[in-house]
């Protein structure tokens, strides 16, 4: 989406790049983590902790886009969008949950 209405005006192929890092982080962080967050907080605060970073990288649109509409495509921007991508990799333990508490329940 053009700046001028929320976006950031990246083309296809860096929001590719993007959502691919994201998810690169995100498996990693699945794969190192969340067995010891499972079991150091229990399933329950796991699942409320990893929900509630969906908040956080919600307020951080708006506040990546006030970036770029006043110093355009910049390093601050970028450094936002990393910080973006820390809390939404911490919500795939929500998913991983949610599978598991799914299995438990319906057993499939």
């Amino acid at each position: 989406m053009p700046i001028e209405i929320g976006g950031l005006g990246f083309d296809p192929r860096h929001i590719g790049y993007i959502l691919g890092v994201y998810r690169g982080v995100a498996a990693v962080f699945m794969a190192t983590y969340f067995s010891k967050f499972v079991h150091y907080l229990g399933e329950r605060r796991t699942f409320i902790l990893s929900m509630a970073t969906f908040y956080m990288a919600w307020v951080l649109f708006p506040v990546i886009n006030l970036r770029a509409r006043h110093h355009g495509i910049s390093t601050s921007v970028w450094m936002g969008i990393v910080f973006w991508i820390v809390p939404m990799a911490s919500t795939a333990m929500a998913y991983g949950l949610f599978r598991f508490f799914h299995f438990l329940v319906f057993g499939n």
